[in-house]
């Protein structure tokens, strides 16, 4: 009989999981997933002990390793759908104004909606689901129907509004709300390029710090100590904060960075 480990988990945490999955465009069941993240957690766990015990970090040490190790793991596979799912709604978010401007001139023109929704396919993510919304159709869903799947199926309040808004100009071929939406995304998008300029200049500081400042001091330090000092340090241990921890931390400063910049298309 087939496991299913969506019974260790209470039904909240399932429906969070499914709905994750569902937005994400992951076609994975919630208690398979979450059942892949608790073995592949343990198989973490199991790694960092067997790791640890072979440094002789000593049996305390070494579980204390396992469970961090499980906790971290599980709690990044087990988020990974919403992580997902908020990432794919941030691409469609960066193309929506280009597309609403798009159907707002289309239907303006007293093109059928039909057409106009073609014309808005052509943009990138957004463009896809509007994709979606005419193959809905094709199927034999209203518009409105196939425009309230769209929002449903997207992590995002602005998707929905557009999704409002579109049904509200199909039922009375009214196109002012697709500007004013498509012109309040464009503002929100320079907002955050403008936030994330500003972190960017911190962090570039930081990064200039742990990148020179500190392995120069820190090779002061190293000289010193071990002429004048009791503090000494290793050969094994100056190569390993030189190639290994300052490396590692600018990486992840770098890292960071790459990660947190805001989804946008030049200038909408």
């Amino acid at each position: 009989m087939e496991f299913d480990a969506g019974k260790l988990f209470d039904g909240r945490a399932n429906r969070t999981t499914a709905e994750a999955l569902r937005k994400a465009g992951m076609k994975t069941g919630a208690g398979e997933w979450l059942g892949f993240s608790l073995v592949a957690s343990v198989a973490c766990a199991l790694a960092a002990l067997a790791t640890a015990l072979a440094l002789n970090a000593g049996i305390a040490l070494s579980a204390a390793a396992a469970a961090a190790s499980f906790a971290l793991a599980f709690a990044r596979l087990s988020t990974y759908p919403a992580r997902k799912a908020r990432k794919r709604a941030e691409l469609v978010e960066a193309d929506l104004p280009f597309a609403l401007r798009t159907l707002a001139t289309e239907l303006s023109l007293n093109a059928p909606f039909e057409r106009a929704l073609e014309s808005a396919a052509g943009y990138g993510e957004a463009g896809r689901e509007f994709s979606r919304v005419l193959a809905d159709v094709k199927r034999g869903h209203s518009f409105p129907r196939a425009l309230a799947s769209m929002g449903e199926r997207i992590d995002s309040v602005h998707v929905r509004r557009a999704a409002a808004h579109l049904s509200f100009a199909f039922e009375r071929g009214k196109t002012e709300g697709l500007r004013r939406l498509a012109d309040q995304l464009t503002s929100l998008q320079r907002e955050k390029m403008r936030k994330h300029a500003a972190k960017q200049s911190v962090l570039g500081l930081v990064f200039v710090t742990v990148g020179g400042i500190v392995p120069a001091f820190f090779g002061a330090y190293a000289v010193i100590g071990s002429a004048f000092l009791e503090a000494a340090f290793t050969p094994e241990q100056i190569l390993l904060a030189y190639f290994a921890v300052f490396p590692l931390a600018d990486a992840a400063i770098l890292y960071y960075l790459k990660k947190s910049s805001p989804k946008v298309k030049g200038n909408a």
